[in-house]
């Protein structure tokens, strides 16, 4: 006997057990705090499956062949030491060209593609969490459709606006390469 927990339970062991009454323990509990982050992501994720989107998740992988498909570099990636695959050697940088690739093998069953994901993405940096690794969150959205692609720019569009409004922000606009600089000097 070492303290007092165990005085108390050789006195009860002695007494009886089944002298004590079962009662249930007096705890208050109260609801786990809301996760913020969380709470907007299923809000994404809510109104691109309303939308009729389908979410992909795909690997934070990627290999020198699927990085020299889409024109990228290995400058900025992170390398694993022990990759499983040559094609999961690096972290992915933009994780974009996964999403494509899903894309394009869903193309020869269906006539419109439209796909999205919440994922991260990862490159050198000064980094937050882990030193030297900068670590982003990002929605990549795919939309292709077979036939005309005269409409395939507002339709995704429309889901962006839809999306944005969705979250409480009306008040956005898009600006291109040409009309950022006029757009700036309206905003002044």
């Amino acid at each position: 006997i070492e303290i007092e927990e165990d005085l108390i339970e050789e006195v009860i062991r002695i007494w009886g057990y089944d002298k004590i009454k079962a009662e249930k323990p007096l705890a208050a509990l109260a609801p786990g705090r809301q996760n913020d982050e969380l709470y907007w992501e299923n809000r994404i994720k809510d109104f691109f499956v309303g939308a009729g989107f389908s979410e992909v998740f795909r690997y934070v992988f990627t290999g020198e062949s699927e990085l020299e498909t889409f024109g990228l570099n290995t400058a900025n990636l992170l390398e694993l030491a022990n990759p499983l695959t040559p094609d999961h050697q690096f972290l992915a940088a933009t994780p974009l060209a996964a999403f494509i690739r899903a894309a394009k093998e869903n193309e020869a069953h269906e006539d419109a593609i439209r796909i999205f994901g919440i994922t991260k993405s990862f490159g050198k940096g000064t980094g937050t969490w882990l030193k030297g690794v900068d670590e982003k969150k990002k929605i990549v959205i795919v939309f292709s459709q077979k036939g005309s692609d005269a409409d395939l720019f507002f339709r995704l569009k429309g889901a962006i606006d839809g999306l944005l409004e969705g979250l409480g922000l009306a008040e956005h606009w898009y600006d291109d390469a040409i009309n950022s600089a006029t757009r700036k000097r309206e905003l002044s």
